[in-house]
């Protein structure tokens, strides 16, 4: 039977690699049965080195498959189904590497756990690209090129899990030509085709060999990297000793009150024999329980429907308090980012194109007006007040403001008066704009993203910015620009979650939990193929906004992206953000102190303190104007 016994390891691949097929057929169980009785049985448990389909064997169930459909590109469309933890620790192993180049050099380390040892990967790269390779030493019929295909097409949904659905390859050279199957190739792997080469050869484009994965985990790396040489020497010398008490531990509901002795009854010997056997294996058992919990933890956070108690529980931890602990000093994250970091592999929905206008809202009527004047250095004051008149909400948001703490409080009744005397024609500009695209981008889904704290965020950011930039010498004007530039920089955020509600549901935890702005964007980029930043850019340039408060926008992201450098002003925009993100810290002036370096003046220890004071005291006023903001 499958699994259970030795096939042959040099034409086999794991077993694991039937899963998307079963997977498929997982609502009409009936067909799939009919699959093991003509081809298997297949014995289905977690990822075992020694649990192999032989190179024939799987041959026939992706003809069948294809048979059974009537879609003679079915087996690279099932690939995409394959789990991010498929392979157990091996899976976590590649999900930890910091590069795609990185991946591919352990893949080639780990692949004979997975595929056929006849049809060795390689890799290489130079300047023009990162290439991986696979060299057949056979004609290729059409069953082999199937299955050929599906191995690479599972390779590519890992890549698309750990490095998101934006890396694809250039292309994909093969060494058959398929005239009649070649659009249908070019659609399953995105990419173009090209037939009659030498080899097998996936090329990707030479910046993923620096490009940094939002999945890296040096340290789970190293824990994972003794746990896969075992299993790498378990399936050249078949069951190890550790495997077999690996198997006892993995039948278990619960470690709790597992002993050395315990283990030595279940394995029918004494226990001075387990612990000779053990360092035969260079272990004790201490450490064998250590590394099996690094690694099944691992295995049960991937199943989405296990709670951390229970978890904890099965790994024999007294309370889950201690399981976090424990997993934060191995990994140096926690359970529940390391689990929201898996659900994030598992977003496979197509990247965002927003240089596409049909993907962008339009700007509401009043919105427009207000643009066009923000655009007009002649406008009447008149004028601004008629276009805020015609939208009553809007109106009533303005008058509210004007009476907020922030601006003095002061009694007011009408938008006139609330426009001349309290907040002035640019503030009252830039504050209707924010509102008004809030308003539209949140229509559809207004619970997504909390719009009071984003708020707060974003004027907080208008009111640092302002502040660094009057600090700079800059005139109003200037510093009015850097008040709009820091109050929409994030605007794309809504934008983002309009678009794709689903994946920001995703995502929203990791963000909330990432320590710096590059970690939250290379997440977005990860999960969307688009920043926050750059979907304000857009979204804004397509507004038809002042070009200097687009290109600003844009600038950020790069800075943050490590495109390149931009000039001064950016950083001031880039600080005001920095700094209300921690409008909370202790201590606003060693915030100050961090960026000073990003700044064209110096600040000497009593402005830093004079900011950090005012800071302060408009904190909860910046939250009540937010209130009235979102109301």
């Amino acid at each position: 039977m499958l699994g259970t016994v030795m096939v042959n390891q040099i034409s086999s691949y794991s077993l694991q690699l039937v899963a998307p097929v079963r997977h498929h057929f997982l609502g009409r169980g009936e067909v799939f049965e009919l699959a093991e009785r003509l081809y298997g049985p297949f014995d289905w448990g977690p990822f075992n080195p020694q649990s192999r389909v032989e190179m024939q064997t799987l041959e026939k169930l992706l003809q069948w498959l294809v048979e059974t459909t009537g879609h003679q590109n079915m087996h690279l469309q099932v690939a995409n189904s394959l789990d991010v933890g498929q392979f157990g620790a091996v899976s976590y192993y590649l999900l930890s590497c910091s590069s795609l180049h990185e991946f591919f050099v352990q893949l080639t380390r780990v692949q004979e756990l997975l595929f056929a040892r006849t049809e060795p990967l390689t890799m290489r790269h130079d300047e023009f690209g990162l290439y991986l390779e696979m060299k057949l030493s056979h004609t290729a019929t059409l069953q082999v090129q199937r299955r050929i295909e599906y191995v690479f097409a599972n390779i590519l949904r890992m890549i698309r899990s750990i490095a998101g659905n934006q890396c694809v390859p250039e292309r994909l050279e093969l060494p058959w030509a398929d005239n009649d199957r070649k659009e249908g190739l070019q659609q399953a792997f995105e990419c173009l085709v090209e037939y009659n080469s030498q080899k097998i050869r996936c090329v990707f484009d030479s910046r993923w060999m620096v490009e940094n994965l939002a999945n890296a985990n040096p340290s789970m790396l190293e824990i994972l990297r003794p746990e896969v040489d075992r299993m790498l020497n378990s399936y050249h010398k078949g069951t190890t000793f550790i495997q077999r008490i690996y198997e006892i531990l993995i039948g278990m509901d619960s470690l709790v009150g597992v002993t050395l002795t315990s283990i030595a009854q279940a394995m029918a010997m004494s226990e001075s024999t387990l612990k000779r056997r053990l360092a035969d294996e260079a272990a004790t058992f201490k450490s064998l329980i250590t590394s099996y919990r690094q690694t099944r933890t691992l295995e049960l956070l991937g199943l989405q429907d296990i709670d951390y108690d229970r978890i904890a529980h099965q790994l024999g931890f007294s309370e889950r308090a201690s399981f976090e602990r424990a997993f934060k000093g191995w990994y140096g994250l926690t359970p529940s980012k390391f689990r929201n970091l898996t659900r994030l592999c598992t977003i496979s929905t197509p990247q965002i194109d927003l240089q596409q206008d049909s993907h962008l809202p339009s700007a509401p009527g009043v919105c427009r007006d207000v643009i066009m004047l923000l655009n007009d250095d002649q406008y009447e004051m008149g004028s601004l007040v008629s276009i805020i008149r015609q939208d009553p909400v809007l109106t009533g948001k303005i008058i509210g403001m004007a009476n907020s703490a922030f601006f003095g409080a002061s009694p007011v009744l009408e938008l006139e008066q609330a426009i001349i005397n309290v907040l002035g024609a640019d503030t009252v500009m830039n504050l209707a704009i924010a509102m008004l695209a809030g308003s539209e981008l949140t229509r559809h889904h207004p619970d997504l993203i909390d719009l009071g704290e984003f708020w707060t965020q974003s004027l907080s950011a208008a009111w640092w910015a302002e502040q660094l930039s009057h600090q700079a010498g800059n005139n109003k004007a200037v510093c009015h620009q850097h008040y709009l530039v820091a109050l929409l920089a994030q605007i794309g955020l809504l934008l983002l979650a309009s678009l794709r509600p689903q994946e920001i549901k995703v995502v929203w935890p990791l963000l909330n939990e990432s320590q710096s702005l590059q970690e939250q964007i290379r997440i977005e980029q990860r999960a969307l193929g688009i920043n926050r930043f750059e979907a304000s850019s857009i979204l804004l340039a397509h507004w038809k906004l002042p070009g200097a408060v687009v290109q600003q926008i844009q600038a950020i992201s790069n800075i943050l992206r490590k495109i390149h450098r931009d000039g001064p002003d950016v950083k001031i925009v880039l600080a005001g953000v920095v700094m209300s993100r921690n409008m909370d810290h202790n201590d606003l002036g060693r915030v100050l102190d961090q960026i000073q370096s990003w700044f064209p003046f110096r600040m000497d220890d009593s402005i830093k303190a004079l900011l950090s004071e005012n800071a302060r005291r408009v904190i909860p006023e910046i939250r009540e104007l937010a209130h009235h903001m979102c109301a």
